[in-house]
Protein backbone atom coordinates (compact mmCIF):
# COMPACT_ATOMS: atom_id res chain seq x y z
CA UNK A 1 0.00 0.00 0.00
CA UNK A 2 1.11 3.54 -1.12
CA UNK A 3 0.72 5.20 2.09
CA UNK A 4 1.52 9.27 2.06
CA UNK A 5 2.07 11.83 5.08
CA UNK A 6 1.15 15.32 5.80
CA UNK A 7 1.49 18.16 7.90
CA UNK A 8 -1.20 20.11 8.85
CA UNK A 9 -0.61 22.87 6.11
CA UNK A 10 -0.34 19.84 3.47
CA UNK A 11 -3.72 18.07 4.65
CA UNK A 12 -5.63 21.02 4.41
CA UNK A 13 -4.10 21.57 0.75
CA UNK A 14 -5.02 18.24 -0.40
CA UNK A 15 -8.44 18.46 1.04
CA UNK A 16 -8.80 22.21 -0.60
CA UNK A 17 -7.40 20.60 -3.92
CA UNK A 18 -9.96 18.12 -3.80
CA UNK A 19 -12.98 19.88 -3.20
CA UNK A 20 -12.09 22.83 -5.84
CA UNK A 21 -12.25 19.85 -8.66
CA UNK A 22 -15.13 17.98 -7.34
CA UNK A 23 -18.28 17.28 -9.84
CA UNK A 24 -21.45 16.35 -8.96
CA UNK A 25 -21.16 13.15 -7.84
CA UNK A 26 -18.00 13.38 -6.13
CA UNK A 27 -18.11 12.35 -2.23
CA UNK A 28 -16.29 14.26 0.32
CA UNK A 29 -16.65 13.64 4.18
CA UNK A 30 -14.31 15.01 7.30
CA UNK A 31 -14.92 14.34 11.15
CA UNK A 32 -13.39 16.28 13.71
CA UNK A 33 -13.59 17.17 17.26
CA UNK A 34 -12.92 21.05 16.88
CA UNK A 35 -14.22 22.85 13.61
CA UNK A 36 -12.63 27.10 13.75
CA UNK A 37 -13.89 28.84 10.62
CA UNK A 38 -12.87 31.93 12.63
CA UNK A 39 -9.04 30.57 11.57
CA UNK A 40 -8.29 31.74 7.96
CA UNK A 41 -7.16 28.56 6.77
CA UNK A 42 -10.06 26.36 7.96
CA UNK A 43 -12.02 29.26 6.06
CA UNK A 44 -10.73 28.31 2.91
CA UNK A 45 -11.87 24.60 3.62
CA UNK A 46 -14.72 25.63 4.67
CA UNK A 47 -15.24 27.74 1.20
CA UNK A 48 -14.31 24.87 -0.65
CA UNK A 49 -16.75 22.42 0.37
CA UNK A 50 -19.69 25.14 -0.23
CA UNK A 51 -18.29 25.93 -3.09
CA UNK A 52 -18.17 21.74 -4.23
CA UNK A 53 -21.51 21.00 -2.62
CA UNK A 54 -22.93 23.88 -4.72
CA UNK A 55 -21.76 22.54 -7.76
CA UNK A 56 -23.57 19.20 -6.91
CA UNK A 57 -20.46 17.11 -4.95
CA UNK A 58 -21.84 15.05 -1.97
CA UNK A 59 -20.50 17.08 0.87
CA UNK A 60 -20.33 16.29 4.81
CA UNK A 61 -18.95 17.71 8.26
CA UNK A 62 -18.76 15.87 10.75
CA UNK A 63 -17.82 17.79 14.34
CA UNK A 64 -18.33 17.37 18.07
CA UNK A 65 -20.82 19.93 19.60
CA UNK A 66 -17.37 20.99 22.03
CA UNK A 67 -16.93 23.74 20.08
CA UNK A 68 -19.99 25.11 21.27
CA UNK A 69 -19.24 24.39 24.85
CA UNK A 70 -15.96 25.48 25.02
CA UNK A 71 -13.58 28.41 23.19
CA UNK A 72 -10.20 26.79 23.53
CA UNK A 73 -8.73 29.83 21.84
CA UNK A 74 -9.77 32.17 23.93
CA UNK A 75 -8.69 30.91 27.42
CA UNK A 76 -11.38 28.59 28.10
CA UNK A 77 -14.05 30.80 27.45
CA UNK A 78 -16.96 29.56 28.33
CA UNK A 79 -19.81 28.61 24.80
CA UNK A 80 -23.66 28.50 24.66
CA UNK A 81 -23.79 24.66 24.63
CA UNK A 82 -22.17 24.83 28.09
CA UNK A 83 -25.35 26.40 29.54
CA UNK A 84 -28.20 25.56 27.13
CA UNK A 85 -28.89 22.10 24.95
CA UNK A 86 -30.07 23.71 22.14
CA UNK A 87 -28.29 26.58 20.30
CA UNK A 88 -30.11 29.96 21.53
CA UNK A 89 -31.42 31.50 18.24
CA UNK A 90 -29.98 35.14 18.92
CA UNK A 91 -27.39 36.77 21.05
CA UNK A 92 -24.31 34.23 20.30
CA UNK A 93 -21.07 35.39 20.86
CA UNK A 94 -19.36 36.67 17.00
CA UNK A 95 -17.58 33.86 17.02
CA UNK A 96 -19.40 31.16 17.84
CA UNK A 97 -22.07 33.07 15.62
CA UNK A 98 -19.66 32.78 12.46
CA UNK A 99 -19.29 29.09 13.29
CA UNK A 100 -22.81 28.39 13.13
CA UNK A 101 -23.56 30.71 10.07
CA UNK A 102 -20.73 28.83 8.29
CA UNK A 103 -22.20 25.92 9.17
CA UNK A 104 -25.42 26.58 7.75
CA UNK A 105 -24.28 27.98 4.60
CA UNK A 106 -22.81 24.39 3.86
CA UNK A 107 -26.36 23.28 4.66
CA UNK A 108 -28.22 25.61 2.40
CA UNK A 109 -25.58 25.00 -0.93
CA UNK A 110 -26.80 21.35 -0.29
CA UNK A 111 -24.02 19.61 2.05
CA UNK A 112 -25.14 17.98 5.44
CA UNK A 113 -23.18 18.41 8.72
CA UNK A 114 -23.69 17.66 12.42
CA UNK A 115 -22.77 18.43 15.86
CA UNK A 116 -21.89 15.31 17.40
CA UNK A 117 -22.49 14.78 21.47
CA UNK A 118 -24.95 17.88 22.25
CA UNK A 119 -25.51 18.18 25.98
CA UNK A 120 -27.76 16.23 27.41
CA UNK A 121 -28.20 18.75 30.51
CA UNK A 122 -26.94 22.27 31.77
CA UNK A 123 -23.30 22.58 32.67
CA UNK A 124 -22.30 19.30 31.31
CA UNK A 125 -18.93 18.38 31.22
CA UNK A 126 -16.73 19.25 28.30
CA UNK A 127 -14.37 17.48 27.96
CA UNK A 128 -16.66 14.14 28.92
CA UNK A 129 -18.11 12.08 26.25
CA UNK A 130 -16.53 13.71 23.33
CA UNK A 131 -15.66 12.48 19.94
CA UNK A 132 -11.98 12.88 19.08
CA UNK A 133 -12.17 10.95 16.35
CA UNK A 134 -10.27 12.80 12.78
CA UNK A 135 -10.50 11.17 9.25
CA UNK A 136 -11.74 12.61 5.74
CA UNK A 137 -12.62 10.84 3.03
CA UNK A 138 -12.35 12.25 -0.95
CA UNK A 139 -13.99 9.57 -2.67
CA UNK A 140 -12.04 6.44 -2.78
CA UNK A 141 -9.18 8.33 -0.92
CA UNK A 142 -9.07 8.35 2.89
CA UNK A 143 -7.10 10.60 5.57
CA UNK A 144 -6.59 9.32 9.17
CA UNK A 145 -4.54 11.40 12.03
CA UNK A 146 -4.99 13.88 14.39
CA UNK A 147 -5.58 16.97 12.56
CA UNK A 148 -8.92 18.94 13.39
CA UNK A 149 -10.07 22.21 11.66
CA UNK A 150 -8.23 24.15 13.31
CA UNK A 151 -4.85 26.80 13.40
CA UNK A 152 -1.61 25.61 11.50
CA UNK A 153 -0.27 26.97 14.80
CA UNK A 154 -0.35 23.15 15.98
CA UNK A 155 2.18 20.89 14.86
CA UNK A 156 0.05 17.41 13.28
CA UNK A 157 0.14 14.76 11.42
CA UNK A 158 -2.16 12.98 8.63
CA UNK A 159 -1.94 9.49 6.44
CA UNK A 160 -3.66 8.90 3.61
CA UNK A 161 -4.28 6.33 0.91
CA UNK A 162 -6.23 5.19 -1.76
CA UNK A 163 -8.64 2.12 -0.74
CA UNK A 164 -11.87 1.95 -1.55
CA UNK A 165 -12.75 -0.44 1.03
CA UNK A 166 -11.52 1.00 3.93
CA UNK A 167 -13.38 4.57 2.63
CA UNK A 168 -16.25 2.64 2.14
CA UNK A 169 -16.21 1.48 5.89
CA UNK A 170 -15.53 5.24 6.94
CA UNK A 171 -18.05 6.62 5.29
CA UNK A 172 -20.41 4.21 6.63
CA UNK A 173 -19.25 5.37 10.58
CA UNK A 174 -19.59 8.73 9.14
CA UNK A 175 -23.20 8.10 8.15
CA UNK A 176 -23.77 6.23 10.74
CA UNK A 177 -22.76 9.80 13.24
CA UNK A 178 -24.74 11.95 10.73
CA UNK A 179 -28.13 10.01 11.44
CA UNK A 180 -27.53 9.71 14.97
CA UNK A 181 -25.73 12.41 16.05
CA UNK A 182 -24.07 10.62 18.90
CA UNK A 183 -20.75 8.58 18.55
CA UNK A 184 -21.42 6.05 20.55
CA UNK A 185 -25.11 5.31 19.20
CA UNK A 186 -22.91 5.34 15.53
CA UNK A 187 -19.80 2.74 16.70
CA UNK A 188 -22.11 0.38 18.84
CA UNK A 189 -21.41 -0.35 22.37
CA UNK A 190 -17.87 -2.60 21.88
CA UNK A 191 -14.77 -1.30 20.55
CA UNK A 192 -14.24 -1.84 17.01
CA UNK A 193 -11.69 -3.46 15.47
CA UNK A 194 -11.40 -3.41 11.14
CA UNK A 195 -8.88 -5.27 9.11
CA UNK A 196 -7.27 -3.03 5.97
CA UNK A 197 -4.87 -4.16 3.35
CA UNK A 198 -2.32 -6.52 4.55
CA UNK A 199 -0.22 -5.39 7.46
CA UNK A 200 -2.93 -2.79 8.21
CA UNK A 201 -5.91 -2.76 10.95
CA UNK A 202 -7.41 0.14 12.16
CA UNK A 203 -9.14 0.56 15.66
CA UNK A 204 -11.60 2.41 16.90
CA UNK A 205 -12.55 3.11 20.75
CA UNK A 206 -16.72 3.56 21.26
CA UNK A 207 -16.31 5.96 24.12
CA UNK A 208 -17.20 3.77 26.79
CA UNK A 209 -15.40 5.20 30.02
CA UNK A 210 -12.42 3.18 31.28
CA UNK A 211 -12.39 1.43 28.02
CA UNK A 212 -9.94 1.71 25.29
CA UNK A 213 -8.97 -0.84 22.31
CA UNK A 214 -6.57 1.29 20.99
CA UNK A 215 -4.45 2.06 24.22
CA UNK A 216 -4.51 -1.82 25.34
CA UNK A 217 -3.45 -2.47 21.81
CA UNK A 218 -0.58 0.58 21.99
CA UNK A 219 0.97 -1.22 25.33
CA UNK A 220 1.09 -4.49 23.72
CA UNK A 221 3.42 -2.56 20.86
CA UNK A 222 5.68 -1.26 23.20
CA UNK A 223 5.73 -4.78 25.20
CA UNK A 224 6.64 -5.71 21.45
CA UNK A 225 9.74 -3.28 21.09
CA UNK A 226 12.90 -4.76 20.97
CA UNK A 227 15.26 -1.99 19.39
CA UNK A 228 13.56 1.00 19.49
CA UNK A 229 9.97 3.51 20.51
CA UNK A 230 9.29 6.55 19.74
CA UNK A 231 6.24 8.33 20.90
CA UNK A 232 4.93 11.79 20.65
CA UNK A 233 1.84 13.38 23.07
CA UNK A 234 0.80 16.50 24.10
CA UNK A 235 2.39 16.23 27.27
CA UNK A 236 4.44 13.32 28.98
CA UNK A 237 2.80 9.79 28.46
CA UNK A 238 2.47 9.15 32.02
CA UNK A 239 0.78 6.33 34.18
CA UNK A 240 0.38 2.80 32.72
CA UNK A 241 1.73 4.10 29.21
CA UNK A 242 5.36 5.35 31.28
CA UNK A 243 5.24 2.46 33.21
CA UNK A 244 5.14 -0.04 30.09
CA UNK A 245 7.73 2.79 28.39
CA UNK A 246 10.12 1.99 31.42
CA UNK A 247 10.08 -1.91 31.23
CA UNK A 248 11.04 -1.04 27.46
CA UNK A 249 13.95 0.33 28.49
CA UNK A 250 15.14 -1.90 30.69
CA UNK A 251 14.81 -4.56 28.41
CA UNK A 252 17.59 -2.53 26.59
CA UNK A 253 15.24 -0.83 24.05
CA UNK A 254 15.82 2.63 23.21
CA UNK A 255 13.33 5.33 24.35
CA UNK A 256 12.41 8.64 22.67
CA UNK A 257 9.52 10.18 23.76
CA UNK A 258 8.51 14.44 22.77
CA UNK A 259 5.91 15.75 24.05
CA UNK A 260 4.68 19.38 24.79
CA UNK A 261 6.23 21.36 28.14
CA UNK A 262 3.44 22.19 30.34
CA UNK A 263 4.49 25.83 29.83
CA UNK A 264 2.34 25.72 26.00
CA UNK A 265 -0.87 25.56 28.01
CA UNK A 266 -3.49 27.72 28.99
CA UNK A 267 -2.71 29.35 32.52
CA UNK A 268 -5.93 27.27 34.20
CA UNK A 269 -3.99 23.97 32.69
CA UNK A 270 -0.76 24.68 33.42
CA UNK A 271 -0.43 23.81 36.89
CA UNK A 272 -2.77 20.67 36.44
CA UNK A 273 -0.11 19.63 33.54
CA UNK A 274 3.17 20.70 35.51
CA UNK A 275 2.49 19.18 38.34
CA UNK A 276 1.42 15.13 36.88
CA UNK A 277 5.04 16.00 35.14
CA UNK A 278 6.54 16.45 37.93
CA UNK A 279 5.09 13.71 40.00
CA UNK A 280 6.45 11.24 36.40
CA UNK A 281 9.55 12.91 36.83
CA UNK A 282 10.46 11.48 40.50
CA UNK A 283 9.61 7.82 38.95
CA UNK A 284 11.39 7.77 35.53
CA UNK A 285 15.05 8.51 34.15
CA UNK A 286 15.91 11.82 32.73
CA UNK A 287 16.24 11.00 29.24
CA UNK A 288 12.28 10.39 29.04
CA UNK A 289 12.18 14.47 29.74
CA UNK A 290 14.71 15.49 27.05
CA UNK A 291 12.05 16.34 24.22
CA UNK A 292 9.92 18.62 26.56
CA UNK A 293 9.01 21.01 23.88
CA UNK A 294 8.72 24.50 23.82
CA UNK A 295 7.34 26.25 20.89
CA UNK A 296 7.39 27.45 18.97
CA UNK A 297 4.19 25.70 17.68
CA UNK A 298 1.92 23.01 19.73
CA UNK A 299 2.78 19.26 19.54
CA UNK A 300 -0.41 17.84 18.48
CA UNK A 301 0.61 14.86 16.82
CA UNK A 302 -0.10 11.09 17.63
CA UNK A 303 2.54 8.88 16.99
CA UNK A 304 3.92 5.56 17.78
CA UNK A 305 6.45 3.52 16.39
CA UNK A 306 9.05 0.96 16.83
CA UNK A 307 11.11 -1.13 14.60
CA UNK A 308 8.15 -3.30 13.99
CA UNK A 309 5.68 -0.22 12.70
CA UNK A 310 3.77 2.43 13.92
CA UNK A 311 0.22 3.49 14.83
CA UNK A 312 -1.55 6.90 14.36
CA UNK A 313 -4.37 8.73 14.59
CA UNK A 314 -6.41 10.35 16.98
CA UNK A 315 -5.29 8.83 20.65
CA UNK A 316 -2.42 10.08 22.64
CA UNK A 317 -1.74 6.40 24.07
CA UNK A 318 -2.72 7.03 27.76
CA UNK A 319 -5.37 6.94 30.29
CA UNK A 320 -6.36 10.38 30.52
CA UNK A 321 -9.37 10.13 27.89
CA UNK A 322 -10.24 6.48 28.54
CA UNK A 323 -11.06 7.67 31.82
CA UNK A 324 -13.85 10.45 29.70
CA UNK A 325 -15.28 8.31 27.64
CA UNK A 326 -13.86 9.90 24.37
CA UNK A 327 -14.64 8.21 21.22
CA UNK A 328 -11.27 7.76 19.05
CA UNK A 329 -9.58 6.07 15.68
CA UNK A 330 -5.83 4.30 15.09
CA UNK A 331 -4.67 3.02 12.44
CA UNK A 332 -1.37 0.14 12.87
CA UNK A 333 0.64 -0.53 10.22
CA UNK A 334 3.27 -3.05 10.68
CA UNK A 335 5.94 -2.32 8.04
CA UNK A 336 9.17 -0.16 9.10
CA UNK A 337 8.81 1.87 6.15
CA UNK A 338 5.81 3.13 7.21
CA UNK A 339 7.27 4.09 10.49
CA UNK A 340 10.06 5.92 9.26
CA UNK A 341 8.04 8.08 6.96
CA UNK A 342 6.04 9.31 9.67
CA UNK A 343 8.86 9.68 11.85
CA UNK A 344 10.47 11.95 9.69
CA UNK A 345 7.33 13.89 9.02
CA UNK A 346 6.91 14.66 12.55
CA UNK A 347 10.66 15.66 12.99
CA UNK A 348 10.82 17.74 10.23
CA UNK A 349 8.64 20.00 11.92
CA UNK A 350 10.38 20.25 15.08
CA UNK A 351 12.47 22.82 15.88
CA UNK A 352 16.35 21.55 15.19
CA UNK A 353 17.27 21.46 18.76
CA UNK A 354 14.71 18.61 19.22
CA UNK A 355 14.67 16.92 15.56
Amino acid sequence: MNYQFYTKPEYYAALIKFLNAAKPGDRFMTANMITAPWQPEVGEVLAAMIAAARRGADVSLITDARVFMLDDDRRLMPGPLLFHRQLPRHGLDSRFQLVRDQFEELKAAGGRYVLLNRPRHLLANPDAGRNHIKFSIANDRYFIGGCNLESFHNLDLMVSADDPRVAGWLTDLGERMLTTGRSRAAIGPEDLEFAGPPGATFFVDAGVPHRSIILRQALNFIDDAREHITLTCQFFPGGITARHLAAARKRGVKIDIIFNSPTLNHSILFFGFAGAQFVEQLKHPPEFFRHSLRGPGYLHTKLLATEQGAMVGSHNFVSHGVALGTAEIALRVLDPEFARQAIATVRRQLPAANR
